[in-house]
């Protein structure tokens, strides 16, 4: 059920095979997605179980067409629930397409973006389809990893409490370490909001009780 590459051979040699039992797959350090219609995208098409994709370590920017390529995966695959881009060197013009899929895909819970180069630009269009989608229903992230990339904090604490004052899914953020204690408070009750699964107003203003201490932590490397 679980598959680690230490070759780009290995990983294209198992995905050209008919499967739909294969539920991980975990690609870090090798070569990977040489083109529109490389391994990835295809096996999407065959694996149709599949849950689980970390691919990290596998320097995408500027070498490949990552959108074209991570958008099958999302079209074509409907039972993702993980999927994990750490350590890629992703720069905004890597993914900003690729926003309204990782945000209203069906199954998609975790999601992994961290230790890139993303920016200012990435992060406030990735929470403004976030807050749509959240208003829509549509969003049905739970866990999202986002820390170290190169957007300023600014950016990203206004950000967050946007998406956050409408969201019911997102129960971690690893951004919440690092922010001001005024704005780490906000966004850790809304967290406990909606991990407790409770009908409650959001009132930013709420001081978290002291069961909420604890609720959210630092996410590095892989999940």
């Amino acid at each position: 059920e679980k598959h680690t590459f230490p070759s780009s051979a290995d990983m294209i040699y198992l995905f050209n095979l008919p499967c739909d039992t294969l539920q991980q797959i975990t690609i870090c350090s090798c070569r990977l997605l040489e083109g529109t219609n490389g391994p990835v995208p295809e096996a999407t098409h065959s694996n149709s179980g599949l849950k689980r994709l970390v691919l990290s370590d596998c320097p995408l920017n500027g070498r490949v067409d990552v959108h074209a390529a991570i958008c099958s995966i999302l079209e074509h695959n409907e039972t993702l629930e993980v999927l994990s881009l750490s350590q890629n060197c992703l720069v905004d013009e890597d993914m900003v397409q690729l926003i309204p899929r990782l945000t209203t895909h069906p199954t998609l819970k975790q999601m992994n973006l961290s230790f890139n180069r993303l920016g200012n630009e990435f992060i406030s269009e990735f929470c403004c389809s976030l807050t749509k989608a959240s208003t829509r229903n549509q969003c049905h992230l739970e866990k999202i990893s986002l820390r170290p990339n190169l957007w300023s904090r600014k950016v990203e604490k206004v950000a967050l409490l946007e998406v956050m004052q409408v969201n019911t899914s997102i129960t971690y953020l690893d951004s919440l370490v690092g922010l001001d204690r005024k704005i780490t408070e906000k966004l850790r009750y809304y967290c406990w909001i909606n991990r407790a699964g409770r009908k409650l107003t959001k009132n930013p203003l709420a001081e978290p009780s002291a069961n909420m201490t604890g609720t959210t932590a630092v996410s590095l490397g892989l999940w």
